[in-house]
């Protein structure tokens, strides 16, 4: 007999994650993972129709595994759609933008409220510039959401990260969106992450409810709350949120804001400068995973390969080598990279817990492919205040948490069965080398500016 089950489908830039709960046990059923292919028109623009095709294919053979009660979503953030004369297509969030000074002058004066720091990232700086394209008010989520159910539909942490949204008010930004050229008429519906909308079985027909969700980076930590209000995403790119029922009316690192329902909010932090730059170094004949041997280095990395986002938000700055001399080799200059990589994520972990006044957690939950690589980790964990918690399922983070809200949306208690498997306590083995990268990095930051 086939178990009643609800499915979290984490919709993410490279690959489609699926995570099956029995609704009467609270027992993870299964885990999938579905690669998309390769069909990229520009770097980070996709054709809406590949997600279409893949996402409902995927809902057609979990109808296979289980009887299908509900269904939750979780999205990539900050995408933006374009109608063109082929179709639908999708500017993700590593979609390459030239900065433009006039749209960040319309953003200052009327996006104050946003949230967002001024930054090609979001997709109302992209609206701002856009120059005779033909962008639609919304992304990835509304275009799939309105697919599945018929209606213009997302929820409070996708409005938020578009930067049209005030999240102070709770309300579209009425004067920027006319500004764009639309009217708050055209904009989707925003409503709570497990409210109970309705979608048909790729097979019978029959209802299916579904749950527009959350942002992937709010779905992961909404899936770890019980254990940490604070979760760390080590992957391409690297984040660090927080969930927090209050904010600040000015932070000085800047960090970004959305608004995660009527009453909190997700105060977070991103570098572009994760796992990416490791590949990168990879490609150049480096290694991910090295013997550190625990010393310090005199040679530094600054790993600003993509510019950097929290808390510079700047485009200018560059990778940089400091410290090197004659009798530097590439052991040296590997293990600088690697060291890098992990100071930037230590670095993004502070701003937020100072962000959120540390709220007496001393545990920061870690997921992403960064968690696998052991010299990071170390690294990590040799300069981190912070024990950082592994947990038992945390690949497949988002794709839990959006389960979580298809049960919710259902009217079904689930009990959450996030186990922290690990936990790496701080050993400080690399805290003086930190602070010197750190100093280094603010001093380079008037070279590059």
């Amino acid at each position: 007999m086939m178990k009643n089950a609800v499915a979290g489908l984490d919709i993410g830039t490279s690959s489609l994650k699926i995570t099956l709960i029995d609704i009467d046990s609270s027992d993870l059923i299964e885990n999938i993972k579905i690669d998309y292919p390769r069909s990229e028109i520009a770097p980070g623009v996709v054709p809406a129709q590949m997600y279409e095709e893949v996402i409902k294919k995927a809902i057609y053979e979990i109808e296979d595994k289980v009887n299908l009660k509900g269904i939750g979503l979780s999205f990539h953030m900050y995408s933006l759609c374009e109608q063109t004369d082929d179709g639908i297509v999708v500017y993700q969030w590593n979609s390459l933008w030239d900065k433009d000074s006039e749209a960040e002058l319309i953003l200052k004066e009327l996006a104050q409220d946003s949230g967002c720091p001024i930054d090609t990232l979001y997709p109302a700086y992209k609206m701002a510039s856009a120059k005779g394209r033909k962008f639609l008010p919304y992304g990835l989520k509304e275009h799939i959401v309105n697919m599945l159910t018929g209606e213009l539909f997302t929820d409070y942490t996708c409005a938020a990260a578009s930067g049209l949204f005030d999240i102070k008010e709770k309300r579209w930004n009425s004067l920027l969106i006319k500004h764009l050229g639309f009217d708050v008429a055209d904009m989707p519906i925003v409503k709570r992450y497990n409210t109970k909308l309705e979608t048909k079985s790729q097979r019978d027909g029959k209802a299916i409810t579904l749950a527009p969700g959350l942002g992937d980076g709010a779905s992961a930590s909404y899936a770890c709350l019980g254990v940490s209000p604070i979760c760390a995403n080590l992957g391409t790119s690297m984040a660090v949120r927080a969930v927090t029922s209050e904010i600040k009316e000015a932070y000085s690192e800047k960090p970004w804001i959305w608004s995660l329902d009527e009453e909190r909010y997700i105060v977070g932090g991103i570098s572009s400068n994760g796992c990416s730059v490791l590949n990168w170094a990879e490609d150049m004949g480096f290694s991910k995973e090295i013997d550190i041997h625990g010393g310090n280095s005199e040679v530094m990395f600054i790993p600003w390969l993509h510019g950097e986002r929290t808390p510079y938000w700047s485009s200018n700055l560059r990778g940089t080598f400091v410290g090197m001399n004659i009798n530097t080799n590439m052991q040296a200059l590997n293990g600088a990279i690697v060291k890098g990589v992990a100071f930037t994520a230590v670095k993004l972990m502070d701003i937020i817990y100072k962000s959120i006044n540390g709220s007496g957690n001393e545990l920061v939950v870690a997921a992403g492919g960064g968690v696998h690589i052991n010299s990071l980790m170390e690294i990590i964990s040799g300069c981190s205040p912070f024990k950082i918690g592994i947990l038992n399922n945390y690949d497949y983070l988002a794709a839990y948490g959006a389960a979580l809200t298809a049960a919710e949306a259902l009217g079904v208690n689930i009990e959450k069965k996030m186990e922290v498997k690990e936990i790496i306590t701080p050993n400080h083995a690399y805290e003086d080398e930190y602070r010197r990268w750190t100093k280094v990095s603010e001093a380079l930051l008037s070279l590059y500016n």
